[in-house]
């Protein structure tokens, strides 16, 4: 009878990573980036990489649908002293395969909306294999090697970044994301400046309501409320930012004391983008009414 010797050897398996690489996406450092108009752009310009759910492919002819279908997975502030923007977002695996990464530059402030969105044919998920010689090396998506530019132009006349004027609203901000555009690193991490009850500059309003309304959180202002009479009833109407995770209620009284927000008492009777119109549903006569409006964080 043979002997058979069997030499059991390790088996070696080289498993890719898929998941848990960095992004770093950002445009050129110290370049002229402008506006439509020729307007450099300053620090109330912010850039989202993200990408588009479902089929919905963005062109030129449909930017007033891109926001129902934008799914953002970064946010970069525009810093105007390095007329730049960078990011670095880590992939936990959440991006459907198959789909295409975007950068979406826009001024939320702009009373006509400049957009620019880019992207680039390689810019897929899943994201490349990680090399087993450098496992941690991030891949970059910069403006300059961007090969699908959607609205707006890159290194043309002169400038970087040309933004094209659009039709359109902005996507959905949340709170979150709004804070980390309005605040450093250190201020984020102290509840007294950017903790949603704080009101850092003291102008009266709380960094939600600066959020609410379209306000700067360091900066003195003011969101416009115009009072007015319309058939014996009072009206107020109040500006507000454009799509952003809030809810709003109006509210009224007769004394600033006791408020009522009940749909007998109250009426949100015209909306618009950046405005909201309330009624006082109690008729005016010899005593005094007054409105407000309360603003709630929601959240995904």
């Amino acid at each position: 009878m043979k002997n058979h010797i069997w030499s059991l050897l390790p088996l070696l398996v080289f498993s890719p990573v898929l998941q848990g690489r960095d992004v770093e996406w950002r445009s050129l450092p110290f370049q002229t980036n402008v506006t439509s108009s020729g307007q450099a752009l300053d620090d109330s310009w912010s850039f989202s990489l993200g990408y588009f759910a479902g089929n919905f492919v963005p062109s030129d002819s449909n930017t007033e649908q891109w926001a129902e279908h934008w799914v953002t997975l970064d946010v970069s502030r525009y810093v105007e002293s390095q007329s730049r923007f960078v990011g670095v977002w880590s992939d936990t695996g959440e991006v459907p395969d198959g789909k295409h990464g975007y950068i979406w530059g826009l001024n939320r402030g702009a009373l006509s909306p400049e957009w620019i969105l880019l992207g680039g044919n390689s810019w897929t998920f899943p994201l490349p294999f990680a090399s087993p010689i450098d496992p941690d090396a991030s891949i970059t998506w910069t403006t300059d090697t961007a090969d699908n530019i959607v609205v707006g132009q890159v290194g043309a006349a002169g400038a970087h970044i040309t933004t094209a004027a659009v039709a359109g609203a902005p996507y959905l901000l949340e709170g979150e994301v709004w804070r980390s555009l309005k605040f450093v690193d250190s201020e984020l991490e102290n509840p007294l400046v950017s903790g949603w009850e704080t009101d850092p500059d003291g102008d009266g309003f709380s960094n939600l309501e600066e959020f609410a309304f379209g306000l700067e959180p360091l900066s003195p202002d003011a969101p416009r409320i115009c009072p007015s009479t319309a058939n014996g009833f009072f009206e107020f109407e109040v500006t507000k930012a454009e799509n952003v995770a809030v809810g709003y209620l109006g509210e009224v009284s007769d004394n600033l004391t006791s408020w009522a927000d009940d749909g007998a008492s109250v009426a949100l009777i015209a909306e618009t983008a950046t405005s909201l119109v309330f009624r006082d549903l109690t008729a005016l006569g010899i005593t005094p009414r007054f409105g407000r409006v309360q603003v709630t964080l929601l959240t995904p």
